[in-house]
């Protein structure tokens, strides 16, 4: 005579553990992952502060090359990196065409290759260059620089707006 194996009590009884080593195998994960998240973070943000920001910045320019002085902006201003520099937290990114990068498929890895922290500051022509190319929006590091500095530099802010191209482009000319 052929015996069969049949479980005894209910089946709940047999569900019940298993639930509870599914989620303890959960825990177990996610108290080992957020860490190392953590981590990614407090690296990107000390990659940011171990890097002295400049006292001036040196633009040249066709019509005279601008000294932006920096330290001054960050010191006596207390302004965040952000306000300039939106590869220190791209997600701060502001695009004119909020679904440009979507629409066009492009993603942050197209340009930012191997990054597993924040960037550096870099020059804004490093991708802000003039474009080449219709389906390329990506603003002129001379609009962009110009939109930026006019934020604060518009008549009516109380800081001190440049009436004439003069103000800021005080440098030698750079050849045509």
């Amino acid at each position: 005579m052929t015996r069969y194996f049949r479980p005894t009590g209910h089946p709940r009884s047999r569900i019940r553990p298993a639930i509870t080593a599914v989620a303890v195998g959960l825990t177990v994960l996610i108290i080992t992952v957020a860490p190392w998240g953590t981590a990614l973070a407090q690296e990107a943000e000390e990659v940011i502060s171990e890097e002295t920001p400049p006292v001036d910045c040196v633009f040249p320019s066709k019509i005279g090359e601008v000294t932006f002085p920096h330290q001054m902006h960050v010191d006596d201003f207390e302004m965040e990196c952000i306000a300039c520099h939106h590869e220190v937290n791209a997600e701060k990114l502001q695009s004119p065409h909020d679904e440009y990068f979507e629409d066009f498929w492009i993603r942050c890895s197209e340009c930012h290759h191997d990054q597993d922290h924040a960037m550096p500051a870099k020059k804004c022509s490093t991708c802000h260059h003039p474009s080449h190319d219709i389906t390329d929006q990506t603003l002129s590091a001379k609009v962009v620089v110009h939109r930026v500095c006019s934020e604060c530099h518009e008549i009516g802010t109380g800081a001190t707006a440049s009436a004439s191209c003069e103000f800021c482009h005080t440098g030698p000319r750079l050849p045509r």
